[in-house]
C-alpha cells in the first residue's frame, strides 16, 4: 500500500503523503516511531535535496527496511518490533527529519494539527527587498503627512505660514520641472542624440533653447498682464469694491459670496464682519473683502510662479547647453554662457517694461479725464508681480549655473542640462566638504546682503516718505537678483553635496528612486528644523532696533529652505515620472501626457486650497506688522 502511494509523494503532493502516513505507521505502537516514519515519508523530496548524498543512502535503506516491515506486520509477523535495527533507523530519520520540521510541523497520532513549529515558521516568513522597500515607503508616507498636519495647524503663525510656503513651492517646482521636461523633449525630437551630436548641432541647440527661455518670458508677460487687467482689458472694474462672503473656514461654501436674498439677514450690514442667519436659522459669521482683487491676485501668483519656474528651468537648459560647447570648457569660460542667458533676457524684460510704460502713461491720461481710474491700481499690479516673477526667474538659472561652475572646479566633469554627471562617481570626502562649505558661504553671504540692503533703504526711506513710489531701477533689480542668487546657491549646493554624500554610503542605493526619497526625506527634516531656529531668533529680536533688517535676513533663509525642499523632492518626483514612461514603449509622449494631466489635476487644487492659504497668511503678517507700526508711532 506504500508503494501505491510513494509515486504521489515524491511529486510532493503532502496532503497524500499524510494519507499514506496514516495508514503504514499505525501498526507502530510507539508514538515516536510513527512520528519519525511520519517525517520522513511525507518529506522525501525534501530529504533528498537537503542531504547529502551518503546521508541519502542511509535513508533509503532505513526506508527499505520500514517498507519490508510493514509487510511482515501485515502479515502478524512483529518480530522486527524493537530490534536494533529498527532503533537505528528511527534515529536516522529522525534526525533527517529535522531539515525540514520548522517548514511543516508536528502532527499528533491521528495525522493531525499544525502545532507551535509551523506558528514559528508563519512568524518568520521571508520578505523580499521589494517588500521591505515598499514597507519603508508606507511608513513613511504615513509619518510623513502626519508631521505636514501638525505643522500646518501649529500654534505659531510664523510656522504655519512657513509651512504652506515651502508646500506651494515644492508643488510649483514640481509641476514646472513637469511641463517643461514635456515640452523640452518635443523640441529634443528634432535633434540627434547628443552623444551622435556634432558641434555645430550643439551651436543650434543652444540658440534653439535660447528662443524656447523666451517663449515662457512672454507667456508669463502677456499672462500676468491678461489677468490683471493692466492691459488688453477695455470695461470698466472696480477690484477693489467690496461684497459680502461667507467667513466660515470649516463650510463648504467658505468665502463664497452672500446671495442677495440673505443679505438682508446680516445683523450689522454697515461694519466690515457680521454675523447672517442660513436657511436652518443659524449664524454664519460673514465679511466684506474685495472679491475681484482677490481672485485676480491670486491667479496671478499662481501663473506668475509656475510660468517663473518654467522660464528659469528653460533658462537653465539653454546656458548648460551652452557651457557643453568646447569654446567653453576653461573653467573661466563658464561664466560666459551665464552672461549670455542673463543679458538676453534682460533685454526682453527691458522691452516689456517700455510696453507696460506706454500703458501706465495712456491710463494715467485717461485717469485726468475721469475715465476708466480702476485701471491704474491694475498696472500696479501687473507691475509688482511681473518685477517679483522676473527676478525668481533670473535667480533660479543664475544660481543653478553658477553652482555647476563650481561643481567642475572641484571635481573636473561638467554635469550636463539636468545637473546629472557622467555615470555614478563617488566624490572624495574632501569635495563633499568643500561643496558643504561654499553652500554655507553663500547662505552667509546672502544674510549680510540682505541686512545692509535693509538698512540702506530703512535710510532711503526717512528722506523720501512723501514721495510717490516708483518702479525699481536697473541697480536695483541687480542687487536683488544678486541677494537671491546667493540665497538659491546655497541651496543647490546643499542639494548636490548630499547627493554626493548618499552616493558614497551604499545603503543609499543611489541613484535609485528610493534612495532619492530617503534624501528628500533627510533634506527636509534637516531644513524644518532650521526653520524652527531662525523662527526663534526672529521671536526673540522681535521689537529690537534691528528687528526689520533681520527679520528680511531670515525671511530670505527661509524661502531658500523652502527651495531645498522643492528641489529635493523635484528630483524624486521626476525620478518616479521618468520610470513610469521609460517601463511604456512610448515613454516621451507617455511623460508628456503624464505633464499635462497631473498640472490640469494639481493646479485647480493648488490654486484654491493651498496658494489661498499662504497668500492669506502673508497679508495677515503685513496687518500684523502695520497695526504694530502704528501703534509704536
Amino acid at each position: 500500500r506504500l508503494s501505491q502511494e510513494e509515486p504521489s509523494c515524491g511529486e510532493g503532493s503532502m496532503m497524500a503523503c499524510n494519507n499514506a502516513v496514516g495508514k503504514v505507521a499505525w501498526p507502530f505502537v510507539s508514538w515516536s516511531k510513527k512520528l519519525a516514519l511520519a517525517l520522513l515519508l511525507a518529506r522525501p523530496c525534501i530529504s533528498s535535496s537537503a542531504l547529502r548524498e551518503t546521508q541519502h543512502q542511509k535513508q533509503s535503506q532505513c526506508l527499505r527496511w520500514f517498507r519490508n516491515s510493514t509487510r511482515r506486520l501485515a502479515m502478524s509477523d512483529r518480530s522486527m518490533l524493537g530490534s536494533e535495527t529498527e532503533a537505528a533507523c528511527l534515529r536516522i530519520l529522525s534526525e533527517a527529519s529535522g531539515v525540514a520540521h520548522n517548514a511543516s510541523g508536528e502532527h499528533d497520532e491521528h495525522g493531525g494539527e499544525t502545532g507551535e513549529h509551523a506558528e514559528h515558521a508563519e512568524h518568520a516568513e521571508h520578505w523580499t527587498p521589494k517588500d521591505r522597500q515598499v514597507a519603508c515607503m508606507l511608513l513613511g508616507s504615513v509619518s510623513f503627512v502626519m508631521a505636514l498636519l501638525y505643522l500646518v495647524n501649529w500654534n505659531d503663525d510664523d510656522i504655519r505660514r512657513y509651512t504652506w510656503k515651502v508646500i506651494s513651492m515644492t508643488i510649483s517646482i514640481f509641476l514646472a520641472v513637469l511641463l517643461f521636461g514635456g515640452f523640452n523633449q518635443l523640441v529634443l525630437n528634432f535633434f540627434p542624440p547628443e552623444h551622435h551630436m556634432s558641434e555645430s548641432m550643439k551651436v543650434i541647440l543652444s540658440i534653439v533653447q535660447v528662443f524656447h527661455c523666451l517663449v515662457y518670458v512672454v507667456a508669463l508677460q502677456l499672462t500676468i498682464a491678461i489677468i490683471s487687467g493692466g492691459m488688453f482689458e477695455k470695461e470698466d472694474v472696480d477690484i477693489d469694491e467690496l461684497h459680502w462672503v461667507i467667513n466660515n473656514p470649516l463650510a463648504k461654501d467658505h468665502d463664497s459670496l452672500v446671495t442677495p436674498d440673505k443679505l438682508r439677514t446680516i445683523r450689522h450690514p454697515e461694519g466690515l464682519r457680521s454675523n447672517m442667519t442660513d436657511d436652518f436659522g443659524m449664524e454664519v459669521p460673514v465679511q466684506k473683502v474685495a472679491v475681484e482683487y482677490n481672485r485676480r491676485d491670486r491667479r496671478m501668483k499662481c501663473y506668475a510662479r509656475l510660468l517663473a519656474h518654467m522660464a528659469g528651468f528653460a533658462a537653465i537648459n539653454a546656458g548648460a547647453t551652452m557651457q557643453q560647447l568646447k569654446i567653453f570648457h576653461h573653467w573661466a569660460c563658464l561664466f560666459i554662457p551665464i552672461v549670455i542667458v542673463l543679458s538676453i533676457n534682460m533685454i526682453v524684460f527691458k522691452l516689456f517694461e517700455i510696453l507696460r510704460h506706454l500703458s501706465k502713461e495712456h491710463s494715467q491720461r485717461e485717469l485726468e479725464f475721469g475715465r476708466e481710474w480702476p485701471k491704474h491700481k491694475r498696472a500696479k499690479m501687473m507691475n509688482e508681480e511681473v518685477f517679483e516673477a522676473e527676478n525668481e526667474m533670473c535667480c533660479l538659472s543664475v544660481s543653478f549655473l553658477f553652482i555647476q561652475v563650481v561643481r567642475f572646479l572641484l571635481t573636473g566633469n561638467l554635469p550636463n542640462a539636468e545637473g546629472v554627471e557622467p555615470g555614478t562617481p563617488q566624490h572624495s570626502a574632501g569635495n563633499i566638504i568643500a561643496l558643504y562649505a561654499i553652500a554655507v558661504y553663500f547662505a552667509f553671504l546672502a544674510c549680510i546682503m540682505v541686512i545692509v540692503k535693509a538698512q540702506l533703504a530703512a535710510q532711503s526711506e526717512e528722506h523720501d516718505e512723501e514721495e510717490e513710489e516708483e518702479e525699481e531701477t536697473f541697480l536695483q533689480r541687480v542687487v536683488i537678483i544678486g541677494v537671491n542668487s546667493t540665497s538659491m546657491s546655497f541651496a543647490w549646493g546643499t542639494l548636490w553635496a548630499t547627493r554626493w554624500l548618499a552616493i558614497a554610503i551604499p545603503a543609499f542605493d543611489m541613484p535609485s528612486i528610493m534612495g532619492r526619497v530617503c534624501v528628500a526625506l533627510i533634506l527636509s527634516a534637516i531644513s524644518c528644523a532650521a526653520v524652527f531656529c531662525l523662527d526663534f531668533v526672529d521671536d526673540m529680536h522681535r521689537g529690537s532696533e534691528d528687528s526689520k533688517a533681520g527679520a528680511k535676513a531670515i525671511q530670505i533663509m527661509v524661502s531658500a529652505l523652502a527651495i531645498l525642499i522643492g528641489f529635493s523632492w523635484e528630483h524624486t518626483f521626476d525620478g518616479g515620472v521618468h520610470a513610469v514612461a521609460h517601463a511604456t514603449p512610448y515613454p516621451e509622449t507617455v511623460k508628456f501626457f503624464m505633464g499635462i494631466i497631473i498640472a490640469g489635476v494639481m493646479i485647480p487644487m493648488w490654486r484654491r486650497h493651498i496658494l489661498t492659504k499662504e497668500v492669506a497668511l502673508e497679508h495677515r503678517k503685513q496687518e500684523y506688522e502695520e497695526e504694530q507700526a502704528k501703534h509704536l508711532s
